[in-house]
């Protein structure tokens, strides 16, 4: 059975465009990893806002071009250019940054804020001002094993703190989105978290509701959540 949309009373649609690490795909795909009933949600919320005027474009493996902020700074790359009436970029970074670039800054011995704050500062200053146009999504780090963070170099690269007797990830990436968060609001450009119907444990997302990695395992609220957001203010 082919379904056929109506189209939104003003016959306009509005494409969103995910930028940014495996969250973003993560966030905005149709494929959830580390669970299979996320996808089919998922992939009925992205065709339930079709017909609302809301199509997410590029979000498949193969259209998310995965970037830290670092990668993002350090190619000079920016949000892309789409020939699109009606494109939203929605830029999903951050916690990675937290997880891998910070850990091998050595932040343990530097002022933490000030480093945050000045890789955000570099951040937003190559997004190109486009006000409602431009989204900045966040996410807050998954619950981990501290046997996970000690032993896994890929994952947590900070190999000093494989004694630390708290995972500081949910501090750092507290205090990370907070400077994007004043950032957005001081250059014009939208902020969104979210992830308000996820329970957050000391800045962590449960690891019940984690692939046991890194990611989210179903994030087809935090979906419809953004979503609707758009839907509403873009």
């Amino acid at each position: 059975m082919v379904t056929k949309y109506v189209l939104n009373e003003e016959n306009t649609m509005k494409y969103v465009f995910p930028v940014g690490s495996s969250h973003s795909r993560n966030l905005f795909c149709e494929e959830s990893f580390g669970c299979a009933e996320a996808c089919d949600l998922k992939g009925d919320i992205l065709r339930k806002y079709i017909p609302l005027g809301i199509e997410v474009l590029g979000a498949d493996h193969m259209g998310v071009d995965e970037m830290s902020m670092t990668r993002f700074i350090d190619h000079q790359k920016g949000v892309p250019t789409q020939n699109t009436t009606g494109g939203i970029y929605c830029c999903v970074m951050g916690e990675i940054d937290i997880r891998v670039n910070v850990g091998l800054a050595s932040l343990a011995d530097k002022d933490i804020e000030k480093t945050l704050e000045d890789l955000t500062n570099r951040y937003i200053a190559i997004l190109p001002k486009a006000g409602s146009t431009l989204i900045i999504a966040v996410q807050p780090p998954l619950e981990e094993d501290l046997d996970v963070i000690a032993t896994n170099n890929y994952l947590y690269r900070w190999s000093g703190k494989k004694n630390a007797k708290e995972d500081p990830r949910g501090g750092w990436t507290k205090t990370m989105n907070h400077i994007l968060k004043d950032r957005c609001e001081k250059n014009n450009i939208t902020f969104f978290d979210p992830w308000s119907t996820y329970k957050l444990k000391n800045g962590f997302v449960d690891k019940k509701n984690g692939d046991g990695i890194c990611h989210i395992k179903d994030t087809s609220r935090a979906l419809e959540e953004t979503l609707e957001f758009i839907l509403n203010n873009m």
